[in-house]
């Protein structure tokens, strides 16, 4: 019985570490299509800090 108990646990501990590793992924890649949306802005102002 205490088998079968802690089966379906450790499934749902796998399945909440895929769902928050899912979760950080798309969170990067849409912090990164926003930063590719601004590097147009960014690098300009970026050489003209540079003495």
């Amino acid at each position: 019985m205490k088998t079968q108990n802690t089966r379906p646990v450790q499934q749902n501990i796998f399945i909440i570490y895929i769902l928050s590793l899912l979760s950080l992924i798309v969170t990067v890649v849409w912090l990164n299509s926003i930063d590719v949306n601004q590097n147009s802005t960014t690098t300009e102002t970026v050489p003209t800090a540079t003495p």
